[in-house]
């Protein structure tokens, strides 16, 4: 019985640590998609201005044609640039650009 009791726990400490791990790597991937969703959506806008979250940014920019046009040739170029090329959702994100500017 405790050895059963063992097992468990040290299965449950591995499984803490690799998903620990897993969300450490991914951070410098989130970042690197935050800031690149600011740049094409900013720079795809005419004028520039300040806002206060993304969201609000994007919402902006997709209610401009021209900054929609932009923002998804430069949202795909950089994802498939080798920037990208170690981001395991980096082909989740790219699909989500095809869906969300149809």
């Amino acid at each position: 019985m405790n050895m059963k009791i063992t097992v468990v726990i040290v299965t449950v400490i591995i499984l803490l640590c690799a998903t620990a791990f897993a969300a450490e790597s991914l951070q410098p991937c989130n970042e690197k998609f935050k800031s690149t969703m600011t740049y094409c959506f900013q720079n795809g806008l005419p004028t520039f201005m300040d806002f206060g979250n993304l969201n609000e940014l994007r919402d902006t920019c997709m209610n401009d044609a021209t900054c929609k046009t932009f923002a998804k040739k430069c949202l795909i170029s950089n994802f498939e640039s080798e920037e990208f090329s170690n981001c395991p959702l980096v082909q989740t994100y790219i699909k989500s650009i095809n869906r969300m500017f149809r």
